[in-house]
C-alpha cells in the first residue's frame, strides 16, 4: 500500500529492538486521486483511510478505503491486501502482494472493474540512493500491466525527514474507448464499445516526501509532486498534486 511506504522506510533506520508485531492506521488528503499518472477520482480530491498489521516474518495484511470528495462523492473504492517481504541481503529485498478491490462503479476510472492485482517489487539499497523496480498486473473483466522504476534518497533536516523520489512507469492495457483522452467529449454512440490497446509511458513523476514525528507514535507527512503523463488514460498531460497525512504506528 502506498500510504505505508515512506514511514516504513524511516522505521528501518531506527536502532531500537524490533517487536514481533506492528499496527499502522493512517489517513491522507489528496488534492487529486491518481496512480501511475492516471486519474482515478474523476479529477476530484479524495481521502484514503488505511489500516495495516505486520509481523516481523515479513507478512503484512492491510486494508484501505478511498472516499472521493465533492458533490456526488463518497466511498469509491476499497481494498484488502496481503504482502510478503523478504530481505535477500543488506543490498536487495523483494516483496510480493495480492490485492482484491471493491468498486462503487465499474465506469469511474481506467482501473475500476479490475478486481484483483498481483504486484512484485525489488528494492536495491545503494546507500546514497535506493532503486526500486515494480511490476503490477490487474485482473478482472480485462487486464492491465504497469511496470517501472523509481529512485529515492533520504535526507534528515532536524526532526524532518525528506525523501525525494523520481519514478518512471509504463502501461500495457486493453480498455474501452470511453476512457481514452482522444475520445473525451464525444457521444458514446460515436465511440462504440470496442476494446482498444494502450501501451507506452504511463508517467514520469517527482515527489518530495516530508515526514515529521508528531509524538506518541504519530507521523505527519506532506507530499508535493509533479506528474507528467502522456498516456491516453490520463486526463492531463502534466499536473501538480499534493497530499497531507497522519499515521499512527504501534509495536507489540
Amino acid at each position: 500500500m502506498a500510504w505505508l511506504l515512506f514511514t516504513a522506510g524511516v522505521a528501518q533506520e531506527e536502532e531500537e529492538e524490533e517487536l514481533p508485531w506492528s499496527v499502522d492506521v493512517g489517513a491522507r488528503y489528496l488534492s487529486k486521486y491518481t496512480n501511475y499518472g492516471i486519474d482515478l477520482g474523476q479529477d476530484r480530491a479524495a481521502m484514503p483511510f488505511g489500516f495495516g498489521i505486520s509481523h516481523r516474518s515479513g507478512f503484512t495484511f492491510s486494508s484501505e478505503v478511498v472516499n472521493v470528495l465533492g458533490s456526488s462523492g463518497g466511498i469509491q473504492q476499497s481494498s484488502i491486501s496481503l504482502e510478503y517481504e523478504r530481505s535477500l541481503s543488506a543490498l536487495i529485498s523483494l516483496s510480493f502482494e495480492f490485492s482484491h478491490y471493491f468498486y462503487r462503479s465499474d465506469t469511474l476510472s481506467a482501473l475500476s472493474g479490475l478486481s484483483n492485482s498481483l504486484s512484485a517489487n525489488a528494492d536495491f539499497d545503494l546507500e546514497i540512493v535506493s532503486i526500486s523496480v515494480f511490476y503490477d498486473v490487474y485482473l478482472g473483466g480485462s487486464s492491465a500491466n504497469y511496470f517501472g522504476v523509481s529512485a529515492s534518497g533520504y535526507v534528515s533536516a532536524g526532526d524532518v525527514t525528506v525523501v525525494p523520489l523520481l519514478q518512471v512507469g509504463f502501461v500495457s492495457q486493453d480498455i474501452q474507448g470511453t476512457f481514452l483522452k482522444s475520445n473525451r467529449g464525444k457521444p458514446k454512440a460515436q465511440i462504440g464499445s470496442a476494446i482498444q490497446s494502450v501501451t507506452g509511458m504511463s508517467n514520469a513523476s517527482f515527489l518530495l516526501v516530508l515526514l515529521y514525528p508528531a509524538g506518541q507514535g504519530f507521523t505527519a507527512s506532506f507530499t508535493p509532486s509533479f506528474v507528467y503523463s502522456p498516456s491516453e488514460l490520463a486526463t492531463r498531460t502534466s499536473q501538480f498534486i499534493w497530499s497531507v497525512g497522519i499515521r499512527y504506528t504501534r509495536e507489540f
